[in-house]
């Protein structure tokens, strides 16, 4: 049966409906039950004054030593370097942060030296793989265009510049982020949503894992059924997982079919949802670099990861699928066949849906490389 316009199924239809599924797919809500499954994590609550002196640091460009002169500051830093040292099990590493809501991630291209960084990426990260991958798969094999490969290289970058080790590079990242002041503004102002759901704000802390952004997926479940999945990075072109998605779809599906997480989908209490995994190198094969890391996506070299639950709602990013097609609607509601949808080809355009200091960014390697 395939699906019309006028049968197309909505999800959220009020400001009500947007902040139950918000509230619903909050890690602190079922990182308890996908704890064995994922990132180690720990979380607490942020303040109204940290938050209030958070922003006005954003507002008055106030130096970090400045900042950090303040007792509140002084607290939340202490309380941030204990998580770090909990979350990493008192070991060394690194973790990585993010708020109830959403990550700073947008603050990267505002911290020095990332665009050096991004540099060294392309260079001894993205170009590695893509020899390594002709060896695998012979000479044609491609990353494409400057653009393509200088994307890829800047996400890369972007990524692993977010591993931390310390409540400074916190405090760094909280300022300089455009998405978290938003929310740290939302806390403090008086029509907060937080006061009136007296739900909390809280610093997300989760234990860092080398990983390639190629091998991350969005899936969606329907009444708890697997309908649909798609590469999460639909302004990028990956070749290596187009060769391999059959291997992919396999490796995936046997996860979904465990009994390890088909008890996580009977306990959930949502009835559809959206879980974005990984393919993450088994331990033996951990390597930093992406270009190092094993070329084949089988059981063998990688497990498949819970990033974590998202809302099965029309706000949600559907990647490469539409809510608002029907035919894509049907597949997402399970009244359509399961689809796997990669990017089969180079993007046009892809740099016009960034944001605007990505975007700058990358066109400025590009033209640089030329």
């Amino acid at each position: 049966m395939t699906t019309t316009p006028s049968m197309l199924q909505h999800f959220c239809e009020s400001t009500d409906d947007y902040n139950r599924l918000l509230q619903e797919a909050s890690l602190e809500n079922y990182y308890s039950l996908i704890q064995g499954n994922t990132f180690e994590s720990d979380w607490f609550s942020i303040s109204e004054p940290v938050a209030t002196l958070l922003v006005q640091a954003n507002q008055n460009k106030t130096p970090m030593e400045v900042l950090k002169q303040s007792s509140v500051i002084q607290q939340f830093a202490t309380e941030c370097d204990a998580m770090i040292q909990k979350v990493r099990g008192g070991k060394e590493g690194h973790v990585f942060i993010r708020l109830s809501t959403l990550s700073p991630k947008d603050a990267v291209c505002h911290l020095p030296g990332f665009k050096e960084y991004t540099k060294r990426v392309y260079e001894e990260q993205i170009l590695l793989k893509e020899g390594r991958y002709k060896d695998l798969f012979g000479p044609s094999f491609s990353y494409g265009t400057p653009m393509n490969r200088w994307l890829y290289s800047m996400f890369v970058a972007s990524i692993q510049f977010l591993k931390i080790q310390s409540s400074d590079e916190i405090l760094t990242l909280l300022v300089k982020s455009a998405r978290a002041q938003q929310e740290l503004e939302e806390l403090i102002s008086k029509e907060s949503s937080y006061r009136k759901s007296d739900k909390p704000l809280n610093l997300i802390v989760r234990k860092w894992y080398h990983f390639d952004m190629a091998t991350e997926f969005r899936c969606f479940f329907h009444n708890k059924k697997w309908t649909a999945m798609t590469s999460y990075a639909p302004m990028l072109w990956f070749p290596e997982i187009s060769l391999q998605k059959q291997q992919i779809e396999s490796l995936i599906r046997k996860f979904f079919e465990s009994d390890t997480f088909q008890s996580i989908a009977a306990t959930l209490p949502q009835k559809h949802f959206i879980v974005d995994v990984m393919l993450l190198p088994r331990k033996d094969t951990q390597e930093s670099n992406i270009g190092k890391m094993p070329l084949e996506y089988n059981h063998e070299n990688y497990q498949v990861k819970i990033i974590e639950l998202n809302a099965f709602a029309e706000f949600a990013g559907a990647c490469l699928f539409d809510w608002a097609k029907a035919y894509d609607n049907g597949i997402l509601t399970g009244k359509n066949e399961f689809e796997f949808r990669t990017v089969t080809e180079e993007p046009r355009f892809a740099s016009h849906i960034l944001q605007k200091d990505f975007k700058i960014l990358v066109e400025s390697l590009v033209k640089e490389s030329q």
